[in-house]
């Protein structure tokens, strides 16, 4: 049971890594990014807004799988922002 539960674990922590092994280093640090949904992100003339971080447009880039992504620091500095095809 313990080998089972072990096996699921590891196959899934290797396929998050596989799914968002193509944030940018600068922008994830291995650990700042999630996917949201896209309706979350609100725009203004200079920035996007998520939960009311503001990201600045020049650091939004696109998405490899289609979905909207946001990489913020643990501090709550905004670091990236990934919308599907679009930037």
């Amino acid at each position: 049971m313990i080998r089972y539960a072990l096996a699921i674990l590891l196959s899934a922590n290797g396929a998050y890594v596989q799914g968002h092994e193509w944030y940018p280093q600068h922008c994830c640090s291995d650990q700042d990014c999630k996917p949201v949904n896209c309706e979350e992100i609100k725009t203004s003339p200079d920035y996007y807004w998520w939960h009311g971080i503001g990201f600045p447009r020049n650091a939004s880039y696109p998405s490899q799988d289609g979905a909207c992504h946001v990489c913020v620091s643990v501090g709550g500095t905004p670091r990236c922002l990934f919308f599907g095809g679009v930037s």
